[in-house]
């Protein structure tokens, strides 16, 4: 009786604890866009994975999450394969990594965002939101 009273309360207590899951579909509305050439699209998130509809290409990749210092997830997102267009593609002096987004935990709607790569974390490629479609 005892066990199955602790085990009852493990439940419990694991309910109550809120861990923040990423789901559902956002518009994602970069802010620089002159620079980029970058136009807005659709993110789905499913699970541990999420795909991005653009207007003419799909690419689909996983989510990873950290715990940062002060105990919030950081969310990144990786593409699997990106096929650019053969006239952009010009070669890299230095491999910074693959291009990633990095997402804050947050209980709004909107979620800040920003791109960088993932061997540089320290360096801000482009920065945006991504708004809940309902």
């Amino acid at each position: 009786m005892k066990k199955v009273g602790i085990l009852i309360l493990s439940i419990v207590l694991l309910g109550f604890q809120k861990e923040f899951k990423i789901s559902g579909k956002y518009k994602v509305v970069c802010d620089k866009k002159d620079e980029s050439k970058i136009e807005d699209y659709i993110i789905e998130f499913k699970e541990n994975n999420y795909v991005k509809l653009f207007n003419n290409d799909t690419v689909v990749g996983a989510i990873t999450r950290f715990k940062n210092s002060q105990k919030k997830n950081t969310i990144y997102l990786y593409d699997f394969l990106f096929i650019q267009n053969k006239a952009q593609i010009s070669p890299p002096l230095i491999n910074y990594g693959k291009l990633i987004l990095e997402i804050q935990e947050s209980d709004s709607d909107t979620l800040k965002f920003r791109s960088t790569y993932d061997k540089q974390l320290h360096l801000t490629i482009n920065t945006g939101q991504m708004i809940r479609l309902k």
